[in-house]
């Protein structure tokens, strides 16, 4: 079975290499897709434009960890299962035994 691979276009300098171990992913009907870039322990945010992911958003430190806070403070521990609600996104934190929310505005 063919397919087309998707382009990963970060828009963060400080976002590091593209995917690690991507694990799960959570899309709306208005082209919002969020990643779990699981072995980076971190979720990438943005919008689908044809056939590439435009990162807005990376979620996390990049390291494991628990920390609530902004983009920038938050660590998790192996995120994976992933849903997108409105501007809301629910993230299951494997490594941290917990469910987590982000407000993506």
């Amino acid at each position: 079975m063919g397919g087309k691979e998707l382009e990963v276009a970060e828009r963060e300098a400080d976002a590091g290499p593209a995917l690690r171990r991507p694990s799960r992913l959570a899309a709306d009907i208005e082209g919002v897709l969020a990643v779990a870039d699981t072995g980076q322990h971190r979720v990438l945010g943005g919008r689908m434009g044809g056939n590439s992911f435009d990162v807005e958003h990376a979620i996390g430190r990049g390291e494991a960890g628990f920390a609530d806070g902004s983009f920038d403070e938050s660590a998790f521990r192996e995120p994976e299962g992933l849903a997108l609600s409105g501007d809301m996104l629910l993230v299951a934190d494997r490594g941290n035994h917990a469910i987590r929310m982000i407000d993506l505005e």
